[in-house]
């Protein structure tokens, strides 16, 4: 089966990896983007892929520094109209865009432009677009800790159900004695310590 060429797979995760254009203060030339893609799964790394194609494609296509800060803002435009990422593939394809933006500031910067002089409306639009995508993140975060904390609530009660009855008293019989055990140990260690 033919795998797609953006992605590339290091020490069982897959990660994003594409030449795109990079000015460097004279000339536009060539260079590896790479980006953690977030799992270790085939088909969930696709899905992610699928949702940046369509800008890394645009971005690949126009590399002249004011050409791709004018597809990006519009790239940011169209993040802030869909609203809040509630899927996690498209927090992840969102945060593999803001990586991207990052370094396109980064060639700004080191060609002695200001992005909003080459995108003018750049950076409010930016900044609504890494508000949504941390507010998301503490989100998804809450959810994946309110999800385990549940999943082993109910491994913990599955596994008490599956406990035979008969048992169930004489493990808090064993239970309760090897407190008072412990309790007496600990009394008389300290006892005997201060003497």
């Amino acid at each position: 089966m033919a795998r797609i060429s953006f992605l590339q797979r290091l020490d069982g995760r897959y990660y994003l990896r594409v030449r795109m254009p990079a000015f460097d203060g004279e000339e536009t030339l060539s260079r590896v983007f790479r980006f953690a893609l977030g799992t270790a799964a085939f088909a969930v790394a696709r899905r992610r892929i699928s949702l940046s194609v369509a800008w890394i494609v645009d971005i690949k296509d126009h590399p002249e520094l004011i050409q791709r800060g004018a597809l990006l803002l519009r790239q940011i435009r169209d993040y802030l109209y869909r609203g809040f990422p509630l899927d996690a593939d498209v927090l992840a394809a969102r945060l593999v865009f803001e990586h991207y933006v990052r370094s396109w500031l980064t060639e700004c910067r080191g060609a002695s432009f200001a992005p909003d002089e080459v995108c003018p409306g750049l950076t409010p639009a930016w900044k609504d677009f890494i508000e949504q995508n941390i507010a998301a993140e503490q989100t998804h975060l809450r959810k994946a800790t309110d999800d385990a904390y549940r999943r082993g609530f109910a491994a913990a009660e599955s596994l008490e159900a599956k406990a035979p009855q008969a048992a169930r008293p004489e493990l808090a019989a064993l239970a309760s004695e090897s407190v008072a055990l412990n309790s007496r140990t600990l009394l008389v260690g300290y006892g005997a310590g201060k003497q």
